[in-house]
């Protein structure tokens, strides 16, 4: 094992994970920081995804970069005191407030322009690409005129430094013997553009329910109710990002890109435009047929403009979300092309034919693509035979990091065999879209469903309560026993089908833990919603998890359940949560919860990790709860059929429709031989 790095504090936080090794700090300069703005690069880049003007594809041009900084500098918020620090592998902005952290960072081989602003040559514009999510960020700091001029070739230095380094590995010719993971996410990124519509940025107002799936006084009556709910919460909206693709509307938490929320293009109903006061308000219905309710979607913009281009950009992203999915409405899963791709070892034994499954209807969209519900049949046209599946796909130009990630947690869930742990069927890899077939759940997410009971007036019993944390608990339990840590464990990521049945699911960024310490060592970094994380993995170097960070989130999550899905320390913002989280600020008991399940919330967020409940231990105590509740008399309902009673006999109803159309149909779609 590699020796531990050496930490690497500024202001109270340690960067190394970022930046290295003191030692490894090439500048470190004292700039104000202006501000950051995520913009679309096929939007600014020159027609065709061709060079822009200094020769670099889907790079936007000066022009295009200077009028986005005028922009950022329009905003006219109060600039950071920071430090610009560049290293042998990454730049970015450090904040000097004592315990601020890092502001901006990017690995040095995503640094793709860097001026000074023509008209203020105090003012450094640089952008930095995120292959992850199809986006470029346009930053700007003001810094003296020598210090900008120090600055940029710094910056050239530094990205000519991380390419000599790659030749250098390069086998005979100066062609390299395998292609580095930068270069991937790189080549991927050009050919992503396609698939991203638009990216806006927008204060989220929240979600309100309503009666009606479209009309300007629907939006109009739920704007009124979300502004009343922010005054109440005493809480201005979260900053955010929104990016339109092909099959999604994809939001994310601005600066620190934590996942927020995904519509699919298919549930949105109606989009508008609100005026209010110095805003203008994007407007967005989704009609969820799932859970039965309609919920509005608010993002106050505060340029003038970007609401109009945003609900421009999503009407247009909807009509070609709807073509496309009536061109291959008979069968979603048919091949884009027969181009054969190699299979992972690991999943070369579960592979299925697609030709077995039958697309019924979009479920949703999730972190890859869409999820479907499919019916699985043996192949014998026996009606009987048939099975309801859920099948994710991998939507079209995702990033190599996401490639990699869909495919390790198909990997992961091979190894997972409980009955809280959503089972894998097969995958279906040898031909794109890439597809993972998983067992169906019917009433999807935990959050989700706790937020419609809440708005359906349904109030969830103590037992109904601890039956959902209970089967959570023997699930994480499982996964610890396996040698993994989840560190994702959130009512978001968990699962209801009928008769209360839960399952824990996504495993994207679940990782083996060491067998000598059962520890995973974080050394890179991952994007994880700090509000779920334990207050150690939030400090000092190294970065630990294991079964009692897991405990932490599961603790979290079992504050969700009687806080209906509510969003844990709601009232402050990413960066300032992960400041108090890390040192020792805890939840409150959420409104009407029972002392005994506080208890055990407390009992999972104690400071020091090893007097942390196990999973067996905090099992074993839920399970005691419902033992004493259930001899009290109590029952619980089925809490998925009181919230959408239709469900079941819908998505019976549309599988036999779908199965039954195929089959009087069927072509059999096969590559020529």
């Amino acid at each position: 094992m590699s020796a531990p790095q050496a930490p690497h504090v500024i202001a109270g936080v340690d960067v190394a994970p970022v930046f290295g090794a003191a030692s490894s700090v090439q500048l470190r300069e004292e700039i104000k920081y202006i501000g950051s703005r995520a913009i679309h690069l096929s939007s600014i880049a020159s027609e065709g995804g061709a060079a822009g003007a200094d020769g670099k594809a889907g790079v936007p041009d000066a022009a295009s970069a200077v009028a986005t900084a005028d922009e950022i500098k329009k905003t006219k918020k109060a600039p950071s005191k920071a430090y610009f620090m560049i290293s042998d592998r990454a730049c970015g902005i450090v904040g000097m407030r004592d315990g601020e952290g890092i502001l901006q960072q990017a690995p040095l081989e995503y640094c793709v322009m860097q001026l000074a602003h023509p008209k203020n040559k105090k003012l450094l514009i640089y952008v930095t690409r995120n292959a992850r999510l199809g986006v470029a960020y346009c930053h700007v700091v003001e810094a003296t005129k020598e210090q900008v001029q120090t600055i940029l070739p710094a910056i050239d230095a530094g990205v000519d430094a991380t390419k000599a380094r790659r030749l250098s590995q390069a086998g005979p010719g100066g062609v390299g013997e395998s292609t580095s993971k930068m270069d991937t996410d790189l080549a991927e990124l050009n050919a992503y553009d396609d698939s991203v519509h638009g990216v806006y940025e927008g204060r989220f107002m929240g979600r309100v329910p309503s009666k009606e799936r479209e009309g300007a006084k629907t939006i109009a009556t739920a704007l009124a109710q979300a502004q009343k709910n922010l005054k109440k919460a005493r809480e201005p909206g979260r900053e955010a990002i929104l990016i339109i693709t092909t099959d999604g509307l994809r939001v994310f938490e601005a600066l620190t890109e934590e996942q927020m929320l995904i519509l699919d293009l298919n549930t949105i109903s109606f989009i508008g435009v609100v005026a209010s006061g110095d805003e203008e308000i994007i407007a967005v219905i989704e009609a969820d047929d799932r859970l039965a309710q309609n919920n509005c979607y608010f993002w106050a913009c505060s340029m003038e403009g970007m609401a109009d281009q945003a609900v421009k950009a999503l009407g247009s992203a909807i009509e070609i979300s709807r073509r496309r999915a009536a061109a291959k409405a008979d069968d979603p899963f048919y091949p884009d092309s027969f181009k054969k791709e190699s299979v992972p070892l690991a999943l070369e034994n579960i592979q299925i034919d697609r030709e077995e499954l039958t697309g019924v209807e979009v479920l949703g969209a999730g972190q890859f693509g869409r999820v479907y519900l499919a019916v699985q049949s043996s192949g014998d046209d026996d009606p009987d035979s048939d099975i309801q599946r859920a099948v994710k796909l991998l939507r079209d130009g995702a990033s190599a990091a996401d490639k990699e990630e869909f495919t390790r947690e198909a990997e992961i869930m091979t190894y997972m065999t409980h009955p809280n742990v959503v089972q894998i069927v097969g995958t279906s890899m040898m031909y794109r879209p890439w597809l993972v077939v998983l067992e169906m759940m019917q009433y999807g997410d935990l959050k989700k469903v706790l937020q419609t009971a809440q708005n359906k007036g349904m109030e969830l019993t103590f037992l109904e309560f601890l039956i959902m944390a209970e089967q959570l608990a023997a699930a994480l339990e499982h996964v610890s026993q396996k040698g993994y840590v989840h560190m994702d464990v959130a009512a978001r990521n968990a699962l209801l089908h009928t008769n209360n049945l839960v399952k824990l699911s996504d495993f994207g960024i679940t990782r083996a833990v060491d067998p000598e310490t059962n520890k995973f060592r974080l050394s890179g970094q991952l994007r994880m919603a700090v509000r779920w994380m334990a207050p150690e993995t939030l400090g000092k170097h190294p970065i630990l998890f294991s079964e009692k960070t897991d405990v932490y989130a599961f603790g979290v999550t079992m504050w969700e359940l009687p806080s209906y899905g509510r969003l844990p320390f709601r009232t402050l913002k990413a960066r300032e949560a992960k400041d108090r989280i890390r040192d020792g600020l805890m939840l409150g008991p959420p409104p009407n919860c029972p002392d005994a399940m506080y208890e055990l919330m407390l009992g999972c967020w104690k400071r020091n990790p090893d007097d942390r409940f196990t999973f067996q231990g905090v099992r074993e105590r839920l399970q005691g709860l419902i033992d004493r509740e259930k001899a009290a008399g109590h029952s619980p309902r089925d809490v998925g059929a009181c919230i959408n009673k239709d469900l079941t006999k819908n998505f019976q109803r549309s599988s036999m429709r779908a199965t039954s159309k195929r089959r009087e149909s069927r072509k059999v779609k096969k590559p020529a031989n």
